[in-house]
């Protein structure tokens, strides 16, 4: 992913695996998220990994109430 922000640019190479195991009448979804930030976003680390924590446990909720409605 390529980032362009004023002057912090620099690319986020992401890795993303989704797994999903069975437990008694549910099913677990496992979420696997590596990001290697390279150029001068590399400053800026600590602010792209909690915007991603972010966006991971919106998805992850919005995925959730989807499920368990049903549709």
């Amino acid at each position: 992913m390529q980032v362009k922000q004023r002057l912090l640019t620099g690319t986020i190479d992401i890795h993303l695996r989704h797994t999903f195991e069975p437990v008694e009448q549910m099913t677990r979804l496992n979420r696997d998220l590596t990001l290697h930030i390279h150029g001068l976003l590399k400053v800026a680390q600590p602010f792209v990994i909690a915007g991603f924590r972010q966006e991971n446990e919106r998805m992850l909720l919005a995925l959730k109430r989807y499920v368990e409605k049903g549709t």
